[in-house]
Formats: C-alpha cells, structure tokens, sequence
C-alpha cells in the first residue's frame, strides 16, 4: 500500500486487541501484547499518534502538520508516510475502511511542542522486556482464566 501514495482520505485504527496504547505527558506507549514489543512516540509523532487514533484522515494531517511546523506539504507528506508505514510494519496500525475527511472524533488542533524546528515523527522500538511482558501469568491459563493453570494430561 505503501508504495504508492497514500489517498488523502485514507483513516487508520488501532490494531486492537493486539496492540495497547497509552499517553501521558505528551509521550505515547503502545504495547504489543502478542510480543512483548513496546514503543515510544515522543512529540511530533505523539502529537500525529493522537490525531491518527481520532480517526483523522491522511490528508488532514498532513495539511495540520504543514499548517502547524510551517514546513511545505510536500515535506509534511513524506514524513507522515514514513511514519504511517513505520507503524504499519509494525501491525500497530491498520488502514480503515472509512475514507473519508472530516468525520474523526473531535480532538485539538495539531501542535508540536518546543520550538518551531520540525522533526519528522519516529517510532521508537524497545524490544529488552519481551520475555518479562510475555511471562504474564493470565497468559498461561486455560478457559478457567486466572489464577488456575492449564491442566497438564500427562
């Protein structure tokens, strides 16, 4: 999909239930709960992340980035491409059926925190809590659910 361009209605949504996310201070978690994958957005991509998830289509955000970096839209475009793919590699995102601008969920308008130096969004991958995220024990019990363990028929 990708290797095109990316139509300006196009949305996206979370990958949910397999992907989590969660911000705070303007910084983004998001957790992949089928592999122990964690990564963080830090400003421009956590500003982007929030219109992303209020279903803004791509043409809008390019437009809100442009309009809140000053940078041209050409510019704004392939750094937004860039990180739509990023997220999408990942499974973190999917593309939505729903094309269509302006019908998201009400959210503010896109501002970059800090100074006006623009710097394409990155999706920053941590990957050295795998095993511990995946050691959950409600991971390791049968329809019963927790705490009892599976049955072994040994």
């Amino acid at each position: 999909m990708l290797a095109e361009s990316i139509p300006a209605g196009q949305k996206f949504c979370l990958n949910a239930p397999k992907i989590s996310s969660d911000s705070a201070d303007g910084e983004v978690i998001i957790l992949n709960l089928e592999t122990g994958a964690y990564y963080g957005l830090e400003r421009e991509g956590a500003a982007i992340w929030e219109w992303i998830l209020a279903g803004k289509a791509f043409g809008e955000t390019v437009a809100a980035m442009a309009e809140a970096s000053g940078i041209p839209p050409e510019q704004a475009e392939s750094a937004l491409q860039a990180f739509l793919a990023e997220l999408l590699q990942e499974e973190i995102l999917l593309p939505y059926g729903g094309m269509q601008e302006g019908a998201g969920s009400a959210v503010g308008p896109l501002a970059f925190p800090g100074d006006n130096a623009f710097a394409p969004p990155s999706l920053n991958k941590y990957t050295d809590m795998q095993e511990l995220l995946m050691i959950d024990p409600v991971h390791d019990v049968d329809d019963r659910g927790w705490p009892n363990l599976p049955v072994n028929d040994a």
